[in-house]
């Protein structure tokens, strides 16, 4: 095991700086409303309610999603009887002055505990890099579709710590000095038997849109290994088509 100074934001940072030298433009807080194909080839997209021309886009979004933004020109679906579940998460984090679990995982099936999992991340890392400060995660993975992923902030941080103080109840409240609560609704697909005949079948339409999504990723895991896999073969089968609009720029490399 090991960790990355500064955690997912070094990477993230780094990569950031990365892509920007080389004239990218990453949008954040940014909701695609439209994708459609350009009379004079490449693609459009219509998002914040601006509209965008793009030689190529890849599209990454959940099946669900892309059938409501996507121009049914621009792919076929392919779909069987039986639909592919998405799990969602619900993530509390605690910042505490002490420590209270040994253990880095402790996986949990207990009707009485809310969440599935605790992650004691400075049982890991180290805390010259939390300000000594200890870190604890509690992760609580479930269908999507979950009304307890709809429920309040406050709702959820009283139930998970309900959880919290019956499996530590040797933690007191003065040890806590923050309480975060993250959720996400669609994390990645639920690869249930026979997943492989069930999941949609999707295939481009349009030689500038391409689809690379987590429900095509069968006979692996989904860390995060098996998706930089995943998208370097991708990249590499297509690479001489996004390339071919490069030419008169500087030569990008797929490693």
């Amino acid at each position: 095991m090991g960790y990355v100074q500064g955690g997912y934001k070094t990477v993230f940072d780094r990569l950031e700086e990365s892509l920007t030298s080389r004239g990218a433009a990453i949008l954040t807080k940014t909701g695609v409303e439209a994708i459609t194909p350009s009379e004079n080839g490449g693609i459009i997209v219509t998002a914040n309610g601006e509209s965008t021309h793009f030689d190529k886009v890849i599209c990454t979004s959940p099946v669900s999603v892309m059938e409501q933004i996507a121009d049914p020109s621009l792919l076929q679906i392919k779909k069987s009887d039986q639909q592919v579940e998405y799990l969602g998460v619900i993530c509390m984090i605690l910042r505490t002055k002490k420590p209270f679990t040994d253990y880095y995982v402790l996986n949990l099936a207990d009707d009485r505990i809310p969440f599935t999992g605790v992650i004691g991340m400075s049982t890991l890392v180290a805390t010259e890099e939390t300000g000594g400060d200890y870190l604890t995660y509690f992760p609580k993975y479930m269908i999507s579709t979950d009304p307890a992923l709809r429920e309040s902030e406050e709702e959820l941080t009283e139930w998970f710590m309900k959880g919290v103080k019956t499996l530590y109840p040797e933690l007191k409240d003065d040890d806590i000095i923050d309480i975060h609560l993250n959720r996400a609704f669609k994390v990645q697909p639920l690869q249930v038997l026979n997943y492989s005949e069930i999941i949609p079948k999707t295939e481009s339409l349009h030689p500038d849109f391409h689809i690379v999504n987590t429900s095509q990723f069968v006979n692996g895991t989904l860390n995060n290994n098996s998706v930089v896999k995943h998208v370097s073969e991708y990249l590499s089968k297509y690479k001489h088509s996004f390339l071919a609009h490069r030419q008169s720029h500087n030569p990008i490399t797929f490693s």
